[in-house]
């Protein structure tokens, strides 16, 4: 059985094609497949296969999505209530020829009651549904499938044409934090338990130790005109007790297109405090490019705290651009993050963050875009998910010292007994400086959970999609 809302739920960071594969029960649902859905209701599938169902869309639209949802779950049973609200009655029209053909499987007609003795139970899964089995070895602990190293004392991982030897929770970590089972191509430097791993430089790219006395880490130096190529720079502790300071120096050249990926991971298993601290500062030539991403992740057993404390520090010459990723999910217990951004002349500086504390975690992020040069364009977008009783304070301010653009954005979902604050801030020091800022926060929608619910996923279930979604 399918129901169809009077007012359908919007979902922000669940695409249009999220719903109609939940729908469907396939997570493999094809794009052809859902561009037909799409058709279907009379919406031009390319244009809205990928969009998000939030507030950006249109009433009528978001009915019509609705509707697609319902027809891919194939249901003996359809209800709806007052479908044709926001819809045109022309459209309509077409809409009730879709629902006397479907569902096309079953020769144009559809078996409209429940079969004898059958009751139906919301949120409920065949038993032997593989994406249940997943769900519930996740929740265990255990690794679904099977990890390819569980049963491994060590892994040879092969980075960019040579070979690291990890344990297994090294592993772990760096696939957490920087993909590295995918092998990455390029220049890297390992750091693990506060000393040099293993280091690769390029005829481009170019990382050295420092050599300033008291400060440890990195200078990486571009070449102008080096684009498509990637730095990898992951920091790992699996060392409890181990607490560290790192100066990582980027010299970006004129004319770049670039991604560096950076991140740390720490697997504490002892009772003692393992911390990592990092400073972090760009230099970025004319009209580059630069995607940095940045991911912290934390686990273990011990009950010695897991503490990170990045700060990103940087600085755009005239046309030049960098897409700034932070991500933090679980397992870190105490974080401040601080990022400073000065923009120049029609520079663009863009900043997404997500986080999400649980227990007893804390977190604050101090975020300042500097917009100094004519036409310096800056955007802030953070999404955060505060659990149990975790607590969040931002501050993202957007500084406007010449004709430029600025828009901070910050969403946040609480739960539990969490507490958050987000403290935005604009400053115009300059007549033509046009700055917005937007914050918001709230709890999961019950009608968010219920429609989930009527596609076939649990309670708990309809709880994550919506997480990991907003998240994304």
């Amino acid at each position: 059985m399918s129901y169809g809302f009077q007012q359908p739920p919007r979902f922000k960071g669940l695409r249009v094609r999220d719903l109609l594969a939940l729908a469907a029960g396939s997570e493999k649902l094809t794009r052809e497949e859902g561009c037909q859905y799409l058709t279907r209701v009379g919406l031009c599938a390319a244009d809205y296969i990928d969009r998000e169902v939030d507030a950006s869309l249109s009433g009528g639209e978001v009915k019509r999505i609705e509707i697609a949802t319902i027809l891919a779950r194939k249901s003996g049973l359809m209800i709806f209530d007052e479908p044709e609200a926001g819809i045109d009655l022309w459209s309509f029209a077409k809409l009730t020829e879709t629902f006397k053909g479907h569902p096309p499987e079953a020769g144009g007609h559809a078996d409209r009651h429940l079969p004898p003795g059958a009751h139906h139970r919301p949120g409920r899964r065949d038993c032997d549904d593989p994406r249940r089995e997943n769900r519930q070895a996740r929740a265990q602990g255990r690794d679904f499938p099977p990890d390819p190293g569980q049963h491994l004392g060590r892994v040879q991982l092969y980075v960019g044409g040579g070979e690291v030897s990890m344990d297994q929770a090294e592993w772990k970590l760096l696939k957490e934090i920087a993909e590295l089972e995918k092998t990455p191509q390029g220049a890297y430097n390992i750091r693990r338990n506060g000393a040099l791993d293993s280091r690769n430089s390029t005829a481009n790219i170019e990382i050295t130790t420092k050599t300033e006395p008291g400060k440890s880490g990195i200078d990486i130096r571009i070449k102008p005109g080096t684009r498509h190529e990637s730095v990898h720079i992951p920091v790992i502790i699996t060392q409890t007790g181990l607490s560290e300071m790192v100066y990582n120096d980027f010299f970006i050249g004129e004319d770049c297109d670039v991604d560096i990926v950076a991140g740390c991971g720490i697997h504490n298993t002892g009772c003692e405090t393992s911390q990592h601290d990092g400073v972090h500062t760009f230099y970025v030539g004319k009209n580059s490019k630069v995607r940095y991403v940045e991911r912290h992740y934390g686990e273990g057993p011990g009950t010695g705290k897991r503490i990170m404390n990045p700060q990103t520090v940087v600085y755009l010459e005239e046309g030049a651009t960098i897409n700034l990723e932070s991500t933090q999910i679980r397992g870190v217990d105490s974080t401040k993050r601080e990022t400073k951004i000065v923009v120049g002349k029609d520079a663009e500086a863009i900043i997404t963050e997500k986080l999400l504390t649980h227990g007893e975690q804390t977190a604050e992020s101090d975020m300042e875009i500097i917009l100094d040069g004519e036409g310096a364009n800056g955007r802030v977008v953070s999404r955060s998910v505060a659990q149990d009783q975790s607590q969040q304070v931002f501050y993202p301010k957007v500084t406007g010292n010449a004709r430029c653009f600025g828009h901070v954005q910050c969403d946040s979902i609480i739960m539990g007994d969490a507490r958050i604050s987000s403290i935005p801030a604009i400053v115009a020091n300059h007549v033509d400086a046009q700055l917005i800022h937007e914050a918001a926060i709230g709890r999961i929608a019950g009608d968010q959970i219920l429609k989930l619910m009527t596609l076939g996923l649990t309670e708990q279930e309809a709880e994550e999609k919506i997480l990991d979604g907003f998240l994304q």
